[in-house]
């Protein structure tokens, strides 16, 4: 018996060893790769299959549309017997397909699982054959095409979103920051004796494009707590009103400073129903048509690319466009493409969007930068007098002052 556990135990021991061995110089990576060999043989009848189906599918297909152009009463009525057969025959035809369809994706899918379990990379033919598998399904199965597409228009766009958002926060970090250099110099620049007059109001002037970041700022603190007050009572819906409530102080922070502020004159919780989606819509568009901003129409732009928050109070979810508001099949397709289409129309701003933030960002960065740099290499000029200067400390504070000008300005500009 003790025997057989000095064996038993010597046999765990070797086992472990191996097992430590192979992991350690990757043998265990080689023997999956060799097993995934022989499945990637096991699999090829199931990739065969979906290829035969796809192209007889598309032949089935091509000879229905054929038939449909067919012109004529004699022709019509031939047809339609015609039609009436090769109908059934298609829909039988069809059924076999999307059994036997299922029982191959099935199979190709757990070679797939299986390779990302053991992180084997796919080959080029096996990646491409992915798509090639949902080109098949929508043949077999249309009602899901959409939804396919409806997803990835989806995905698409929260990918997108989520860029632009992170891009608007990283600005109005960036912004902030500049705020506290201008600060800085302005208070650099002050502390010169006997400095040049036009300092004065360049300085002025850099007060001022800082006070109008400054104002942006608690406007969209302000605005944040408007909405939160009224989206509920707007008429936008329970759902709607967690979503604002959920919303970051931040999120209308870095929307006021980098699109501009509102100009209706009258405070969102003031209002009720319509006229407070108005009011909000108007403020996210940059001000009403008639104070020179984008007005409503800007404003439910603007909406769209804020996700959940913008279709609530939009009312433009697509959950209840589709869900709620079309009952009727027919009705829902094209809603679904609607959807689509808009999604689709909202990334393709989202991302030119995000491009005109990150060129802002990277030119606020430059001039932020470069001021850091510059206020440490002459930090020893403080409270100094200006007239002893040499030329060579003269135009550098000169440089500074212009820099200064320029990070000023484009703390201060919206994005049209």
């Amino acid at each position: 018996m003790y025997i057989t556990l000095i064996i038993l135990l010597i046999a765990s021991v070797a086992a472990a060893s191996m097992l430590i061995y192979w992991k350690a110089t990757n043998q265990m990576y080689r023997y999956w790769k060799i097993v995934r060999f022989f499945k990637r043989r096991e699999v090829q009848p199931h990739i065969d299959s979906i290829r035969s189906i796809n192209e007889s599918i598309k032949a089935t297909n091509s000879v229905v549309q054929s038939k449909n152009t067919q012109k004529g009463i004699v022709s019509f009525v031939k047809h339609s017997a015609e039609k009436n057969v090769a109908k059934g025959k298609h829909t039988i035809d069809k059924i076999k397909y999307k059994r036997v369809f299922d029982t191959h994706r099935n199979a190709y899918q757990a070679y797939l699982d299986f390779c990302q379990s053991k992180k084997l990379p796919l080959s080029d033919e096996e990646e491409a054959f992915i798509p090639f598998i949902e080109e098949t399904e929508d043949l077999l199965y249309p009602e899901k095409a959409l939804d396919r597409q409806l997803q990835k228009a989806n995905d698409e766009y929260d990918s997108a979103y989520s860029a632009f958002s992170a891009a608007g926060e990283e600005l109005f970090q960036i912004r902030n920051d500049s705020v506290e250099i201008i600060d800085r110099v302005t208070a650099f620049i002050n502390s010169l004796a006997k400095h040049p007059k036009e300092y004065d109001t360049d300085v002025s002037e850099i007060s001022s494009k800082k006070e109008e970041f400054k104002k942006a700022i608690d406007f969209g603190k302000e605005e944040h707590k408007k909405l939160k007050q009224s989206a509920v009572g707007a008429g936008t819906g329970v759902a709607a009103g967690a979503a604002v409530a959920s919303m970051a102080p931040t999120a209308a922070m870095w929307v006021a400073t980098t699109f501009g502020t509102a100009s209706t004159g009258t405070a969102i919780s003031a209002l009720s129903g319509a006229a407070a989606t108005n009011a909000a819509l108007s403020w996210l568009g940059g001000g009403a048509l008639t104070a020179g901003g984008g007005g409503m129409a800007a404003g439910q732009a603007l909406l769209a690319l804020a996700g959940p928050v913008g279709w609530g109070l939009a009312g433009a979810s697509i959950f209840t466009s589709v869900l709620l508001f079309w009952r009727k099949k027919r009705k829902i397709q094209e809603s679904k493409k609607q959807e689509i289409e808009r999604m689709k129309n909202c990334t393709y701003t989202l991302k030119k969007l995000q491009t005109d933030i990150e060129l802002l960002k990277a030119e606020t960065m430059k001039f932020n930068h470069k001021l850091k740099n510059q206020l440490i290499d002459y930090s020893s000029l403080s409270n100094q007098d200006y007239s002893l200067f040499t030329d060579e400390q003269k135009r550098a504070i000169g440089a500074i002052v212009n820099n200064t000008k320029s990070l000023s300005m484009l703390i201060s500009k919206v994005l049209s």
